[in-house]
């Protein structure tokens, strides 16, 4: 089947579109060692909680894995760990805005943190993610989220 000039072009724009709407995230957040690992066995225990526990802040009146699935977020996070600091780094992309203020609930109310920095569609935020401990974030291992996590997939078919 061959494809009109005209309707390859309008494909190509209809996937620059596409892409143009999403919106991406870059998130730190930091936890006193101590107190974060009084809560858990395995660092990527508080990821679980926060993007598939069926319960979550009352006023908020959905789940954390509710919430979590309505962004259907694709991307990564990896996890550093000093002797008094765990801190998750954490590239998110998805169509839907992340209400900053429900997000810090929703973590709150899993574990205090002691910080926690979002930044929207931020190119200096997102390459200060990697220029800080580059030697750390080799040794710790990537998560992959959403699509991201389909092993088969294909470079060239990364959203990122």
């Amino acid at each position: 089947m061959v494809i009109s000039i005209r309707e390859q072009i309008k494909e190509q724009l209809n996937e620059l579109i596409k892409e143009k709407s999403k919106i991406y995230y870059c998130i730190e957040l930091t936890f006193d060692a101590i107190i974060f690992n009084e809560h858990f066995k395995d660092k990527t225990d508080f990821w679980r909680l926060l993007t598939t526990n069926l319960f979550g802040p009352e006023q908020y009146k959905k789940s954390n894995q509710e919430w979590y699935n309505e962004l259907k977020p694709e991307g990564f996070y990896f996890i550093n760990e000093s002797y008094n600091l765990v801190q998750y780094r954490i590239y998110l992309e998805t169509k839907k805005k992340i209400d900053f203020k429900e997000m810090e609930t929703r973590v709150k109310d899993i574990v205090p943190f002691l910080e926690l920095e979002c930044h929207e569609n931020d190119e200096y935020q997102f390459n200060k993610m990697f220029s800080n401990d580059i030697f750390k974030i080799q040794k710790s291992e990537i998560q992959y989220i959403g699509k991201v996590d389909v092993p088969e997939i294909e470079d060239e078919e990364l959203p990122f």
